[in-house]
């Protein structure tokens, strides 16, 4: 059993907001919490589910709101009632991810979002049935950060599978290196279908006879082979699922067994041999044309939207790195700077 996330985020920057304390009952007719990220160019609403106040000094307002079946929203405001109570002062402002569902799309949603409001900078939050009208700022580490974005391309991958399949993937607490692995051979396979793989191994079985072995080169020899098609399936996080037809070149391949290979066939009793083929270079091509497609309009389009600012975030995570880096020089001479990263000659370069 999966542990749900919870994530929370405290604002940096808040412009405060004074808000009628006459407004401050859940909302008669359907309402929204409404963000804006101006610095992405995207914006959600996300329906309001509660609105609860409590009456202590400090006073805390708390709105909960519902994104889709993902993951409950919920916006915590911290401040002080005016003296004249009439009023709610708001003083911070806290967010908190309560993810509703152990499935990759409620991971995608979670993550992305936890890396939108970290990322994005300036954004502005309002709920015009209370006059809510906010402009807040928060932040995350860029490493924690990085972290939220590769499990958002895992859940996203898993996504296309599952799509694809028409399976469901039962998620692991967890993921291995192996299962990152399949993970990715998979997705690569269904969206991008010819694909260059860092390891591989090419099995041919040749029959042991005087033929094949008058076939076989005096030493090994490295050349790029396309082999015969061959039916692959893959294993995927417990569940076994088929790919289709494979095409496999090995660049610069060689018999990796070659000696052993050749003593075997020398026997000349017609059992088969294993020939293990691999590439000398460490890559092969792979090619899956029958491979599993995903079908037309496969998310909706919250979701597609998500799945659009990848570049954008990816470009705004870099930026936050290279602020870490200007600051952590800040305050240095050239020459202490020189001599934490020394310039290399043009003989050491070249």
């Amino acid at each position: 059993m999966i542990n749900i996330q919870s994530n929370s985020l405290p604002s940096i920057n808040v412009v405060p907001d004074k808000l009628p304390l006459a407004t401050l009952a859940f909302p008669a007719q359907p309402a929204s919490l409404n963000f804006s990220f101006s610095k992405l160019f995207f914006d959600f609403s996300a329906p309001v589910v509660s609105l609860e106040r409590t009456i202590a000094n400090p006073s805390e307002l708390i709105v909960k709101a519902k994104i889709d079946d993902y993951a409950k929203l919920i916006l915590i405001l911290q401040g002080q009632v005016t003296e004249d109570n009439t009023y709610f002062q708001t003083k911070s402002v806290s967010l908190v991810l309560e993810q509703d569902q152990e499935s990759a799309e409620a991971d995608f949603v979670t993550n992305s979002l936890i890396a939108i409001f970290a990322l994005a900078g300036k954004l502005s939050v309002t709920l015009p049935s209370i006059i809510l009208d906010l402009t807040l700022c928060f932040d995350l580490p860029p490493k924690q950060i990085s972290e939220l974005l590769k499990k958002r391309h895992i859940a996203y991958q898993i996504m296309v599978i599952e799509k694809a399949n028409s399976k469901t993937l039962l998620l692991p607490k967890d993921y291995s290196g192996k299962d990152i692995e399949n993970i990715t051979f998979t997705y690569k396979a269904i969206m991008e279908r010819q694909f260059s793989w860092h390891k591989a191994e090419v099995h041919v079985f040749m029959p042991a006879t005087t033929e094949q072995l008058s076939n076989l080169p005096l030493k090994p020899v490295i050349e790029t082979i396309t082999f015969e098609p061959m039916e692959v399936q893959r294993e995927v996080l417990n569940q076994t699922l088929f790919l289709g037809m494979r095409t496999t070149t090995l660049k610069d391949a060689v018999l990796k067994n070659f000696d052993s290979v050749k003593q075997e066939i020398a026997q000349n009793d017609g059992h088969l041999v294993d020939a293990v083929f691999i590439s000398s270079v460490g890559e092969a091509i792979f090619e899956f044309p029958d491979a599993p497609r995903l079908p037309k309009l496969a998310w909706s389009s919250f979701i597609q939207d998500l799945i659009s600012l990848e570049n954008s975030l990816c470009d705004l995570l870099f930026e936050k790195y290279n602020l870490l880096a200007e600051a952590s020089l800040s305050g240095l001479s050239e020459k202490e700077k020189q001599a934490i990263h020394p310039r290399k000659n043009q003989k050491e370069l070249t």
